[in-house]
């Protein structure tokens, strides 16, 4: 198994078309972030050697530590620094009460900082198609393609979709309002991995 394997990789990195054929079918499964070769311990201490030298032989300025409170904040009270689950999604609430139109809306979902999958997401996935449209359709998440190219919908499963959709005469970009859709998704940011969110990330 392992010579088959060893004969396999040299054969994929002597042939630059095999390379690119083997990412290719990474990607179109899902697969786009890299791991390491060897399993890493996250939960390990690292190894800093005698810290009393390495402060007494540094030469930058030390930082003194922000003071911590005596007392937790009050329930239900974000600390300055950190905004929890149930602090962001009032936050969100409020925001999109305050919206009044799609393009408000957007806005405030792109500004919204309460949700950690902005931070590792390519684009925004707001919604395509007819914003008149009779029939509209609501996703659970943005996937690899949809978040490369910042549209719900793009990749195989929304072909399928629009395949479907054509099978009961209807598309997400015809010009007729009553055969239209419009898309959109619960999660405007993917989750990295194309992993399920969470439900604090939908609420």
């Amino acid at each position: 198994m392992s010579d088959n394997y060893a004969e396999n990789n040299v054969e994929i990195m002597s042939n630059p078309d095999a390379m690119l054929a083997a990412l290719q079918w990474y990607l179109d499964h899902g697969v786009d972030e890299v791991l390491l070769e060897t399993a890493q311990d996250r939960t390990a201490l690292p190894d800093i050697g005698d810290i009393g030298n390495v402060i007494a032989n540094s030469k930058a300025p030390m930082l003194s530590p922000k003071p911590m409170s005596d007392s937790p904040a009050p329930l239900g009270q974000a600390t300055p620094d950190m905004m929890g689950a149930a602090e962001a999604i009032i936050e969100a609430q409020k925001l999109a009460d305050g919206c009044d139109s799609l393009d408000a809306l957007k806005q405030a979902i792109m500004d919204f900082d309460g949700l950690s999958v902005k931070k590792t997401a390519t684009n925004m996935v707001f919604s395509d198609g007819h914003v008149d449209a009779p029939i509209m359709v609501i996703g659970e998440a943005p996937e690899a393609q949809d978040d490369m190219e910042g549209k719900p919908f793009v990749g195989e499963s929304g072909q399928l979709l629009d395949k479907i959709l054509a099978c009961i005469d209807l598309a997400r970009k015809s010009e007729d309002t009553k055969r239209s859709v419009y898309v959109s998704n619960v999660l405007n940011w993917r989750p990295p991995g194309n992993r399920t969110p969470t439900k604090a990330e939908m609420d």
